[in-house]
């Protein structure tokens, strides 16, 4: 009995220890830190930084306005026409846009050298004066409106001769020329009188510049009647803005220089 209770004993301990022993529970690995990439180190002498812009330059400074009242600057406004007004005419405006272009080129000068009643023929003797005080290196020329006005179809050959032989004159004393279309007028307006004949004359000014080697800014076609005063003639103080731009676009395409960088 005492050996049966001793096999008992062993079968039980035995039994007790049997099966798969317990394990302990492995640590996750830990994921290692990416080391940080340094920032790249600027060039020698510090950060690079864009070239600066370019400088615009042009090869001419000094420019002659000349004409009738639509250069000396006679406005008309919606209801009245009005006396000549200066800082309203284009060549002052013309001159602040060159000169904020031209930075570096603070000896920009437009000379306005218009004259209200004036008619083309007549400015032929007052152009040589005008050239004589200004020294110009570009004459801006817009004349004729007085010619259409009373004289009519008649005034179209004399617009035509009187702007011929400005540009004989000014050529002839090395003045580069640009010759400018008649604005626009309103028909039925009071001062109106040569609108039938524009388009007859501003034909005739553009061929008569290409034959005496002069420029041609037609005007006329970048001007519409939203800038012509209620006296059908005159522009209003926007349309004498807007001239201004006009010209200040042919005179940057004709004499613009290729820019040099800034220092």
């Amino acid at each position: 009995m005492r050996r049966l209770a001793t096999l008992l004993t062993v079968a039980v301990l035995v039994s007790g220890c049997s099966g798969t022993p317990n394990q302990p529970t492995p640590s996750p690995t830990p994921t290692p830190t990416p080391t940080p990439t340094p920032p790249p180190e600027p060039p020698p002498g510090g950060p690079s930084t864009p070239p600066p812009a370019p400088v615009p330059r042009i090869g001419k400074v000094r420019f002659v306005a000349f004409g009738d009242s639509l250069t000396e600057g006679t406005i008309s406004a919606p209801v009245t026409l009005q006396l000549v007004n200066i800082p309203h005419s284009y060549p002052p405006k013309l001159q602040d846009a060159l000169r904020a272009r031209y930075k570096d080129q603070p000896a920009i000068v437009v000379a306005n050298e218009g004259r209200a009643g004036e008619s083309a023929l007549d400015g032929r003797g007052r152009l040589i004066d005008a050239i004589k005080a200004n020294n110009p290196e570009v004459l801006i020329l817009m004349d004729g409106a007085n010619d259409l006005l009373f004289f009519h179809r008649r005034g179209v050959s004399r617009v035509v001769g009187g702007i011929e032989d400005m540009i004989k004159e000014a050529r002839s004393r090395g003045v580069t020329v640009i010759v400018a279309s008649l604005p626009p007028q309103r028909a039925g307006g009071l001062r109106a009188e040569g609108e039938p004949y524009l388009a007859e004359t501003n034909a005739q000014l553009r061929a008569t510049a290409a034959e005496e080697g002069a420029g041609f800014v037609d005007v006329n076609a970048q001007l519409d009647l939203s800038f012509v005063g209620q006296d059908g003639l005159h522009l209003t103080e926007a349309g004498y803005a807007r001239l201004a731009e006009i010209f200040a676009g042919a005179i940057r395409a004709a004499f613009e220089l290729p820019p040099v960088a800034a220092r």
